[in-house]
């Protein structure tokens, strides 16, 4: 395996048995020479590094995360104390980029939030990448993470690696992966969510369908829902109204548990 410019690279330290950065490659990996300046380490370090990159900090990690746990999430089935490998499964990237927290500059972001809904444009590509992963998703949840500071919106709930990116008006392509088409939510909550089975009301209260009534998820319904900081992040009123109407729509065939 050889690092170019652009790839992901994440860092593993055997001693902690934990990830402990993310970075992007900025030049191509380069065999090292007489002419190179040592690294920032010890001159007696033990080991003989034979490559070096250049590369810019990514993210930083929000979860401490042994490797068993790792692997069993993941299915990767090398061992991170041994050579680099490549992840070449963009689901089992996903995971592991969702342990670390985004850092983007605010400006960016603003720009890149600004959500401008057409429910019925359909801007998505066919390819084998596509229906493995959905455009753009695991940047769209990290941005989902930082708004919500890794907090399901209903739940509370902080585990990182059950958080997921759900989107209010339904994905139809990259322009709609914008931070106020969508909600950090537990996985769970999302399945739910995603079926028209909860809603958010428009005072920002979690409403729940009555073939839910008397499960655990009865105990968040009139439950205000977390917000981000920012304004310009909190969900968009008319995505949610268009999702409300659609769950109520659904609700009008249901009965109850």
């Amino acid at each position: 395996m050889d690092i170019q410019t652009g790839d992901n690279v994440y860092f593993w330290q055997a001693g902690r048995d934990q990830l402990v950065g993310w970075v992007e490659a900025t030049s191509d990996a380069v065999d090292l020479d007489d002419s190179m300046p040592r690294g920032p380490w010890d001159a007696d370090d033990e080991h003989e590094y034979k490559r070096r990159f250049e590369f810019v900090v990514k993210d930083e990690l929000s979860a401490i995360q042994r490797w068993k746990v790792t692997k069993a999430a993941t299915n990767i089935s090398q061992g991170p104390n041994l050579a680099p490998f490549e992840i070449v499964d963009s689901a089992a990237e996903a995971y592991i980029q969702g342990l670390f927290t985004a850092r983007f500059d605010d400006d960016e972001v603003q720009a890149a939030d600004t959500y401008d809904p057409r429910p019925g444009e359909d801007l998505r590509t066919t390819s084998l990448r596509a229906i493995k992963t959905r455009q753009g998703q695991p940047e769209f949840r990290r941005r989902l993470l930082s708004a919500y500071r890794s907090r399901c919106a209903i739940t509370g709930t902080t585990a990182v690696p059950v958080l997921e990116a759900a989107h209010i008006d339904p994905h139809r392509g990259p322009h709609t992966n914008k931070v106020p088409n969508g909600l950090l939510l537990r996985s769970d909550v999302h399945t739910l969510f995603d079926s028209f089975l909860i809603t958010i009301d428009a005072d920002y209260t979690v409403c729940a369908s009555i073939s839910l009534h008397g499960t655990e998820y009865a105990e968040f319904v009139g439950k205000s829902i977390s917000m981000p900081a920012a304004d310009e992040y909190k969900p968009d009123d008319g995505a949610l109204a268009r999702h409300r109407a659609k769950f109520f729509e659904k609700e009008s065939t249901r009965v109850g548990p």
